[in-house]
């Protein structure tokens, strides 16, 4: 198991940025790879990643938007990458984008549709989660804000 860390310097994770993170969950580019593997390998993932970063801002700019048009109730909303888009359709442009590269038969396999919803379905919700909270920062005296910071920022 790999553990990363997104920074920025006082606001959201970029989308291309999330999609980085999200790809290197998807396609690990392990350092003895080399020669036509890694190649490839490399284009598998910048093709991933090409694809979540437009995912990542439908889910961002859908949040964003859901926060302007809902208002301070969405805070507290179940977190459902659903209403933005498709996970289903996601997980499809993934194992497409796999097909006659080296990892297509891993990427036919049963489990690897079940692997990717369950992952991008992390991803995307917290990335939710994320521009929830900085609605919730900038708007520290509503209700719902209070009631999202005593929810999700423990010990606080």
């Amino acid at each position: 198991m790999s553990t990363g860390i997104l920074v920025t310097n006082g606001g959201p994770h970029s989308a291309d940025k999330w999609a980085e993170a999200t790809a290197s969950h998807i396609v690990d580019i392990a350092d003895h790879i080399a020669g036509e593997k890694r190649g490839a390998a490399i284009k598998l993932q910048a093709a991933i990643i090409d694809l979540l970063t437009a995912h990542h801002t439908a889910v961002q700019v859908g949040e964003r938007s859901a926060l302007q048009t809902v208002g301070h109730p969405r805070l507290l909303a179940p977190l459902d990458p659903a209403h933005h888009l498709s996970l289903d359709q996601v997980v499809a442009q993934i194992i497409a984008a796999a097909q006659g590269t080296p990892w297509e038969a891993e990427c036919n396999a049963a489990d690897t549709a079940d692997y990717l919803y369950a992952l991008l379905k992390q991803h995307f919700a917290t990335s939710m989660h994320i521009e929830r909270s900085w609605h919730a920062d900038r708007n520290p005296g509503a209700p719902e804000s209070i009631q999202f910071r005593a929810v999700h920022n423990l010990g606080a």
